[in-house]
């Protein structure tokens, strides 16, 4: 159950591993249906975690991916 704190530099929102994925699945897919667009997953498990199995097969089927080198 997501819930939000409020600190000197705004609103933090707080959110279970599975909430986290579906915002980051209704996301990547609002801006999919407008036509191409670019999305970066950064550090270690967050991106490892979204593509063994929180997004679905068909849906990373049909999209082009690509990775660029670490700083």
């Amino acid at each position: 159950m997501s819930s939000s704190l409020l600190t000197s530099a705004g609103e933090v929102l707080v959110r279970t591993r599975d909430e986290s994925f579906a915002e980051l699945a209704r996301r990547i897919h609002a801006l999919a249906v407008r036509g191409p667009a670019t999305v970066a997953l950064s550090g270690g498990s967050t991106p490892k975690a979204f593509m063994l199995g929180r997004w679905p097969a068909v849906r990373c089927q049909r999209r082009r991916w690509s990775a660029s080198p670490g700083m």
